[in-house]
């Protein structure tokens, strides 16, 4: 709509550069977009994708959801969460820390999955969907994205909530 456009060139005008954005249709795949393979630092916004990888490790039998983590100093982030509030040595299962990272945004519950499950195989899989950005490395769990990264994601993500019981639990708590 006219309205729509307005309000699209009301952001790109006064945000310039320094925005992006790609606006996907799941129906039938009609995009717009600006600025799309700009990179931004990741900050919370990785941590759907490596939810999304650990969710699929689930769904094939890699990963046992029930698997239990113990939350140690090294892992503490004074950030965004509820882990934080936890004393050093609580265990947490791998679907409770799932649940925290992405309903409370928890950067320790991150932090732990990352810290156990490492960049290899979710880089693999950032590989195998075809994005250039959302990669980690086993020190460093945030990362770069860009709105085209993001996008193939949240639209694998997407296809795996319509193909599997996890991926409608994934989605329902993103």
């Amino acid at each position: 709509s006219s309205e729509t456009l307005d309000r699209l060139h009301y952001v790109i005008d006064n945000y310039g550069a320094s925005t992006s954005f790609l606006i996907v249709s799941l129906n039938d795949g009609f995009a717009v977009g600006y600025n799309v393979d700009r990179q931004f630092e990741t900050a919370s916004s990785i941590k759907a994708p490596y939810a999304f990888y650990i969710y699929r490790e689930i769904a094939n039998g890699n990963i046992d959801p029930n698997t239990e983590l113990t939350y140690q100093e090294r892992f503490y982030n004074k950030g965004t969460g509820v882990v934080k509030y936890y004393d050093y040595g609580t265990n947490f299962n791998i679907k409770q820390l799932l649940y925290y990272s992405l309903n409370d945004s928890d950067n320790i519950a991150h932090m732990l999955l990352h810290g156990t499950y490492g960049a290899r195989g979710y880089n693999a899989m950032l590989r195998e969907l075809g994005t250039k950005q959302l990669y980690l490395t086993e020190g460093n769990p945030w990362g770069f994205t860009s709105a085209r990264s993001a996008a193939i994601v949240w639209q694998a993500m997407y296809n795996f909530s319509i193909q599997s019981p996890d991926g409608i639990e994934l989605m329902n708590i993103s």
